[in-house]
């Protein structure tokens, strides 16, 4: 798979927007605290599907903290 990163204009300190195809995976995050935790929800999701056995095929995710402490 291709990887592609890139930054977003982003009030939101430690959002980010993730979405995976079929040949890419592209991150966008508006500093490295949003590609940090981008990068700990796919380990999440990768986990999650393999003990399911099942592929991810496409998925989207646009995440952001609602309070300024994680």
């Amino acid at each position: 798979k291709n990887i592609e990163t890139g930054k977003i204009p982003n009030n939101n300190y430690e959002g980010y927007f993730i979405k995976l195809s079929e040949n890419r995976i592209s991150i966008y995050a508006a500093n490295s605290r949003g590609v940090f935790y981008a990068i700990q929800s796919l380990k999440q999701l990768f986990k999650f599907h393999a003990a399911q056995n099942k592929p991810i095929l496409t998925c989207t995710i646009n995440d952001y903290p609602s309070l300024p402490l994680r």
